[in-house]
């Protein structure tokens, strides 16, 4: 998957001018950066919600995309937001054990933790046939211990599956965690581009966001 020449701005505000970026497909792209770089814009435009400029080659029509609320449909239940997506009942089923939800199936999103909310929605992107994930910030609400365990979760889910992902994240420590590589954002292009377990990956990481 590759975006070439990207263009986006909003108004006077140029977002992304001549922006270049190659997606290595089952693999886990962590996207770092400060606040208004432009993170949530990217993955906007590779799910179609943005209008741009430029060329987006072999991104799929259909993505999961996984926000930082869950975004679960009010009146459904746990089992209803999964099918919604076209799952298979048996499919569900599983996906509602691996998810530790299995007794709340029935129970509708207002009667959730926000903890087991997140799960529903990180399940329903996996439930999807989607081949591509985009989260934007998905754990960054939730306190360290849940955070850490939905972490986990997601890593679990996708080593059965190896869907392609985009992850956004301000967290460096999430980022290490989750993701094969790492680019970091600045200024509408990329300032590193590294693997999460090449030597010193963290001290690169942190150097280059800290400096201007």
């Amino acid at each position: 998957m590759k975006i070439e020449n990207l263009r986006k701005s909003y108004g006077d505000q140029v977002v992304f001018d001549g922006f270049d970026l190659e997606i290595t497909e089952r693999e886990i792209l962590c996207v770092l950066g400060p606040s208004g770089v432009g993170k949530t814009t990217l993955l906007k435009i590779l799910s179609g919600l943005t209008p741009y400029e430029g060329r987006l080659d072999g991104i799929p029509e259909r993505v999961g995309y996984i926000f930082q609320e869950p975004r679960l449909i009010p009146n459904l239940t746990v089992k209803e937001n999964l099918a919604f997506t076209g799952g298979e009942a048996q499919k569900i089923e599983k996906m509602l054990e691996e998810i530790g939800l299995s007794a709340h199936a029935e129970k509708r999103p207002k009667m959730l933790s926000g903890g087991e909310k997140q799960r529903v929605a990180i399940a329903r992107a996996f439930l999807s046939d989607s081949p591509l994930l985009l989260m934007d910030e998905p754990f960054s609400a939730l306190d360290t211990a849940l955070k850490m365990r939905l972490t986990d979760l997601f890593l679990r889910i996708w080593e059965k599956e190896k869907r392609t992902a985009v992850f956004v994240t301000h967290d460096l420590g999430e980022a290490l965690a989750v993701g094969h590589r790492i680019v970091v954002l600045k200024k509408g292009s990329i300032a590193l581009d590294i693997r999460a377990d090449e030597e010193n990956a963290k001290e690169k990481l942190l150097e280059c966001l800290v400096t201007e």
